[in-house]
């Protein structure tokens, strides 16, 4: 069983050797790392691989794990040219509640590279998610207009999902800052749950920045917690009174997931804290992506909705090749918000097509591509936590 289909979103990987004949590795692991499931949902294992040498390659094995769950599936790549990355994919795994690490490692006869052949991350079966699309979670800023809900416009990476919590969503943050957005009161299901988010910050680097903390008594006093898992605290922040925390950038996203030191039952906020000090400033910090696992909100409150499956049936472009006038065709499964953006071949963010809500149905979106230089591009199209992208040649 093998696959290879060109996708969308290139980022940088590991470096590789200069001019290694015989070298594949780990571009980037997809799924489920960084993302969450609902428990039972069944996931099939998902990753980016590259032929970073200069030889072409018959064959390599692509190996998945998921552990605790003694998952273990080899799928077999062939005929990759230097420079081609391919999508590989396992077979489906099924998680329930609770933490996971997600492995993808390429066994290349020969590799002359082995820094790039193995990526790992968190996955999470969790109780609960919130994408901010359609809600905005019951969170609370304080002051009032210093987080705030909305699309980033300023930023260089476009946001994981339409909308995201920010400070700032747009422009730069203040000087002299100390804000807050604090979440609404959750229950833990079990002894010691966890908060996992993604997020992306651009500050002063070591002066200003945020951390995230948790409170047991309504908010009266609050404990700064440290990552038991993704992206951990990179410095010490002066303006948070010399407190560990987040600082510089751009970090580009990444997730961080915090055990909460509460047990069976216990109720128990979380906060997310920015301050900066009397002079430099910059983009500020973007949430998105909040789930809870082994907690919920209690009985009786709104609960944040559950990431659905698949929303977007069909994605579609023609002509392609295509010189002057193309045309996007798309399937909805439900009634959803929907951002189109097109991408270079090096995922560079070219232009955004459409930010709009849609129904249930098929749609087009036209595209202009006489101004755009000959070669390859994708087209993204996100709703619901759902993204699909498809390659178009420009002549």
């Amino acid at each position: 069983m093998h696959h290879k289909v060109m996708i969308l979103t290139i980022v940088m990987g590991l470096t590789a050797f200069v001019n290694a004949a015989n070298d594949a590795g780990v571009h980037r692991l997809l799924m489920p790392a960084g993302s969450y499931v609902d428990p039972g949902k069944k996931v099939p294992p998902t990753a980016l691989v590259k032929n970073f040498g200069t030889s072409f390659q018959d064959s390599f094995r692509v190996v998945f794990t998921v552990d605790p769950c003694a998952y273990v599936d080899t799928e077999t790549v062939f005929n990759m040219a230097p420079g081609e990355t391919c999508l590989v994919w396992g077979r489906c795994c099924t998680l329930v509640v609770g933490l996971y690490t997600v492995r993808c490692s390429t066994m290349l006869d020969g590799d002359e590279n082995p820094d790039n052949d193995t990526a790992t991350a968190i996955a999470q079966g969790c109780n609960f998610d919130n994408f901010f699309d359609h809600t905005d979670g019951d969170l609370v800023a304080s002051p009032s207009g210093t987080w705030t809900r909305g699309v980033p416009t300023l930023w260089v990476w476009p946001p994981m999902d339409s909308l995201v919590w920010g400070d700032r969503v747009n422009g730069y943050y203040d000087n002299d800052e100390d804000s807050k957005l604090t979440s609404p009161t959750y229950e833990a299901l079990q002894n010691n749950p966890a908060i996992a988010f993604q997020h992306n910050f651009c500050t002063e680097a070591s002066h200003d920045g945020g951390n995230f903390s948790y409170s047991t008594n309504n908010g009266s006093s609050w404990t700064t917690l440290s990552t038991c898992a993704g992206l951990g605290y990179n410095s010490v922040v002066s303006a948070l009174g010399d407190d560990s925390g987040w600082s510089g950038g751009p970090s580009g996203w990444n997730q961080s997931v915090f055990t909460i030191p509460v047990d069976d039952g216990d109720t128990f906020k979380v906060r997310w804290r920015f301050a900066s000090d009397a002079s430099g400033t910059s983009y500020g910090w973007l949430i998105d992506e909040v789930a809870g696992i082994g907690c919920d909100t209690p009985p009786g409150t709104d609960r944040p909705p559950q990431r659905g499956d698949s929303i977007i049936a069909t994605l579609d472009f023609s002509p392609n090749p295509v010189h002057g006038d193309g045309q996007l065709s798309y399937t909805l499964l439900k009634d959803c918000n929907v951002t189109i953006k097109l991408y270079d071949a090096t995922g560079a963010l070219v232009a955004p097509l459409v930010t709009s809500g849609f129904k249930k149905g098929v749609h087009t979106a036209a595209m202009d591509a006489s101004r755009l230089k000959s070669g390859v591009y994708f087209v993204m199209i996100a709703g619901k936590g759902d993204v699909k992208s498809t390659k178009v040649t420009i002549e």
